[in-house]
């Protein structure tokens, strides 16, 4: 009882913060949104909104039902959604990690193992990466690659990627001897092997509609503030807008990955959209991001409570 108070009063600072962090990020924009008022961009803006807060409800979905497969056990469903959202907040501080931290929370309330939690989300973070990678080449390919080539970004992921592995094999030589390490690997091996191959294709699938969801209501907001794609680009931007999650994800010290996805989609776009219309819709869809993480958070919250 004594912990989860304490998790309780980490959480609501490290929330309050969150609020103080996203207000800030949006003052920053520095984005005169008056001009581009119009009813249609409203209805897209608002319903974009909306659609995200339930994409993220999907994916709080999603790692509930990957941690009640993982564990065996019955999940408090409402209560870990809510902290899910609740955590998911946490993104937008610096460092790019306590939205991990604050699912230690989902541990202490349902009454089980940290390194459950652990398990799971280190299964949805490779299950994302994945499915957001197989999302860029199915609708990008060729595309991608000659446009991270173009960039020389491609040399950039690999030098990244060699690094992890790098350090992954280094932390694994280190502590290969370490007995608690090894407990503490067997069992999160164990936890993983209890997701069976069909509700794994089901959560790629799911996921692989978020991505496709994203970049076709950044394609709206594109459109509404005066942009014009030609519709032979609709599939290579799907595709480039999951390779800019990518790249976002797995930069380090970004918060929620702002920034490196904005940067990316609009080098991507230069040329062929007017580059004023693309920053102003890459900085308006990512304030559709930032308060559909809060609507989302808010929904769940009253959610809970109604059923309370």
């Amino acid at each position: 009882m004594k912990n989860k108070r304490i998790m309780n009063l980490i959480g609501n600072i490290l929330m309050i913060l969150s609020f103080a962090f996203i207000a800030e990020r949006i003052i920053k924009f520095n984005v005169d949104f008056s001009d581009l008022y119009s009813l249609r961009l409203m209805m897209i803006v608002i319903t974009s909104v909306i659609t995200y807060a339930i994409l993220v409800i999907t994916l709080a979905k999603i790692f509930e039902t990957l941690l009640g497969k993982l564990t065996r056990s019955i999940i408090v469903k409402n209560s870990t959604i809510k902290l899910y959202c609740k955590s998911n907040l946490y993104k937008y501080l610096p460092g790019n990690i306590f939205h991990y931290i604050g699912r230690n929370q989902i541990a202490i309330d349902n009454e089980i193992k940290h390194y459950a939690v652990i398990a799971t989300t280190l299964m949805e973070m490779i299950l994302l990466i994945f499915t957001a990678i197989i999302t860029s080449i199915i609708f990008a390919g060729e595309f991608a690659v000659t446009y991270l080539m173009k960039r020389h970004i491609l040399n950039e992921v690999y030098y990244g990627l060699g690094l992890l592995l790098i350090a992954a094999c280094l932390i694994i030589l280190v502590n290969i001897k370490n007995s608690t390490v090894r407990n503490y690997i067997e069992k999160m091996k164990d936890q993983l092997r209890h997701v069976g191959f069909a509700v794994t294709i089901k959560i790629i699938v799911l996921y692989m509609i978020t991505f496709i969801v994203n970049a076709v209501m950044f394609m709206m907001v594109l459109a509404c503030v005066g942009g014009t794609l030609d519709l032979g680009l609709v599939l290579p931007i799907i595709g480039m807008y999951s390779l800019s999650w990518v790249i976002g994800f797995v930069t380090p010290g970004a918060p929620a990955g702002i920034g490196i996805r904005e940067a990316m989609m609009s080098v991507f776009l230069f040329g062929i959209v007017q580059e004023n219309l693309v920053v102003t819709a890459v900085l308006l869809y990512r304030a559709v991001t930032i308060f559909g993480d809060v609507l989302g958070y808010v929904i769940a919250y009253r959610w809970e409570n109604n059923l309370d």
